[in-house]
């Protein structure tokens, strides 16, 4: 007996009119499904790079703050007292944007190793205020005011390493490694402006300790910026070497080497503004 006769006729209409239907919706929903997920996936990751960027723009101006820190407790108040305060102004504008951005998102979605040190870091942000009382009355050393900004800083530095977790694009993840490198070297590049901003103020010959300090941090750049450029793209590794150029990164390089001269004998011959304006400059281009 053949198949067919199996069924009675309605049954077989039934059959050949309901498969092609169901073949049909069920391609429909592969393809909602497909859609579904791309969107979410989509809607995910704009999220996690609005986190992402809000979190980075606060880095940038926490790091001029850590700079200006570093200037005013090495000079004992002496000096950047009124630029330390009107950046810490523009901090705290960054501040309320991260704020806005991370109370606003949906931090179930997104994966531990890129929240979760975010997190952390908004965490530690309410300690800022704090902080910026014993500097403003110089009751603080001024290794463990740096410390608390390079701290905080880390965790979203962390996060963002992260970024290409909250995607499956492998270039996407690439692009974000790169990025982690770039971020850090910049990072580097921040600290060593408050370092050196601190030995110009106080202007007398470096410690071991400081000077093994700085050197790890203007070599760490280079190491940082070597794995920046084996992962990005051509296109951006160019976009780098035209910006990353002019008279602030000339004149960071001369400091530097007038430092490096007369570390043993202080007496710099530079003033900490200068230095701090022409390294502010050029990590700007960065």
């Amino acid at each position: 007996m053949s198949v067919a006769k199996k069924f009675t006729l309605i049954q077989q209409i039934v059959i050949i009119s309901v498969l092609p239907i169901l073949a049909i919706l069920f391609f429909a929903y592969s393809i909602i499904e497909r859609e579904f997920n791309t969107y979410t996936s989509t809607n995910k990751l704009q999220s996690a790079l609005e986190i992402s960027f809000a979190a980075t723009t606060l880095v940038h101006e926490l790091q001029k703050e850590r700079g200006l820190t570093a200037g005013f407790l090495a000079s004992k108040g002496a000096r950047f007292k009124s630029e330390l305060e009107e950046q810490r102004k523009v901090s705290n504008a960054e501040r309320d944007t991260l704020k806005a951005i991370y109370s606003k998102s949906n931090l179930s979605v997104f994966t531990n190793e890129f929240i979760g040190p975010i997190t952390e870091g908004m965490k530690q942000l309410e300690n800022l205020d704090g902080v910026r009382a014993q500097i403003t009355s110089q009751s603080i050393p001024l290794g463990d005011a740096l410390k608390f900004y390079t701290t905080q800083i880390a965790k979203y530095l962390k996060g963002n390493g992260a970024l290409g977790g909250e995607s499956s694009d492998a270039m996407l993840s690439s692009v974000a490694g790169a990025f982690s490198y770039f971020l850090n070297a910049k990072e580097l590049a921040g600290q060593e402006r408050a370092v050196v901003n601190g030995i110009l103020a106080r202007n007398t010959p470096i410690s071991q300790e400081w000077f093994m300090k700085w050197n790890s941090l203007y070599f760490g750049q280079d190491t940082l910026i070597q794995s920046f450029m084996a992962l990005a793209k051509k296109e951006t590794i160019d976009l780098y070497k035209v910006t990353l150029k002019g008279p602030a990164v000339d004149s960071v390089t001369n400091i530097r080497e007038t430092v490096r001269k007369k570390a043993q004998s202080g007496e710099f011959g530079v003033q900490p503004s200068q230095w701090f304006g022409d390294s502010t400059a050029r990590i700007d281009l960065m």
